[in-house]
């Protein structure tokens, strides 16, 4: 209720009270109820009546106010709980996803089939190594508990976990090809293993960008209190 309302209530009530009063005042004159009735006592219980519920309302009000605020301090705190919770497994995220671009990278370099090479030039042992070095890193990512927080930066971070599956199936058929000595389908899996290493790697930057707003934002906060 605004202030406006609160006025055109208290002049109601005082408008109805003063009615009261007026029509007693005429059944007084005319039936003599001076006796054992006067206007003092209707008036006397009638500021009495307003007098309980106004201080009932304030009293209301105020502790309407107060659970607000109290309310209000409570989910202040567990949005930062929820931000720092999200800020530590961003960090694991970047660390992680940080150490499967070195990997991969190398992979990239040293397993791309330059004009003039055969897949008989290409070290599979070595290869299986790397894809094990993945495999490893995507375990660590998973290990990354995730369970407490909401549901839309749980999908935004299972992206890179999706998309580094697909670098490993790549990489699974990129070793079958080169056992088979199919060089088609070797081309084909490395295009796709670079397309899918260069979105991880945005994945990453976006993760880290809003990792840095998230501590920005906190260092404000800090500052303003």
């Amino acid at each position: 209720m605004n202030w406006k309302n609160n006025i055109y209530f208290y002049i109601s009530i005082g408008l109805l009270m003063f009615c009261f009063a007026l029509l007693y005042y005429m059944y007084e004159n005319s039936f003599n109820l001076t006796g054992f009735l006067d206007v003092k006592t209707i008036l006397g219980v009638g500021g009495t009546i307003f007098g309980a519920y106004f201080g009932a309302k304030t009293a209301g009000k105020y502790a309407i106010k107060s659970v607000e605020k109290q309310i209000e301090a409570q989910e202040h705190k567990e949005r930062a709980r929820d931000q720092k919770m999200l800020e530590k497994v961003m960090n694991l995220y970047v660390t992680h996803l940080s150490t499967i671009e070195v990997i991969t990278e190398i992979i990239k370099k040293e397993f791309s089939l330059a004009e003039g090479q055969n897949l008989e030039d290409k070290d599979i042992d070595r290869l299986e190594f790397s894809k094990k070095e993945v495999e490893s890193q995507l375990e660590n990512l998973k290990s990354v508990d995730t369970s407490e927080l909401y549901v839309e930066n749980y999908y935004f971070l299972l992206m890179p976990i999706m998309k580094l599956e697909n670098i490993l199936l790549s990489l699974r058929y990129m070793i079958q090809s080169i056992e088979d000595t199919n060089e088609k389908s070797y081309n084909t899996e490395f295009e796709d293993f670079r397309s899918d290493c260069n979105d991880l790697y945005e994945y990453k930057e976006l993760i880290n960008l809003s990792l840095t707003k998230f501590k920005n934002s906190s260092t404000n906060q800090l500052e303003n209190t």
